[in-house]
């Protein structure tokens, strides 16, 4: 029977968990189910990185409602305006939901919440 040292038992085990561990998180990132998103921007927080947005009913999703969306893309919230009219993606996983992305269809009046 071959023997192994200990280090090189142990360094074996931690290797089979890490590699265990990447795995499962793989598994727990799907990638995100995306929904057509169009309606009116009513308020911006630049500092919690959200639009309020009046938006139309999201088919197979959820109906007609205003409520915050966070926009990961900083670049891409700074664009919006209040009263912009907007069409985009609305990106959904089993942990959050986000604005992936948008296009300003009709230009509003800028007021930003800091």
């Amino acid at each position: 029977m071959t023997t192994y040292p200990q280090s090189t038992v142990t360094l074996l085990f931690f290797l089979s968990l890490l590699n265990v561990s990447c795995s499962k998180e793989e598994q727990k990132q799907p990638n995100p189910t995306t929904f057509p998103i169009r309606g009116e921007v009513v308020a911006i927080d630049t500092a919690k990185h959200r639009l309020m947005i009046s938006h139309e009913a999201i088919p197979n999703y959820m109906d007609a409602m205003t409520m915050p969306f966070k926009v990961k893309n900083l670049g891409l919230l700074m664009s919006a305006q209040v009263g912009d009219s907007i069409q985009g993606v609305l990106a959904v996983s089993k942990n959050e939901t986000w604005l992936k992305s948008f296009t300003v269809i009709g230009r509003g009046e800028e007021q930003r919440k800091e």
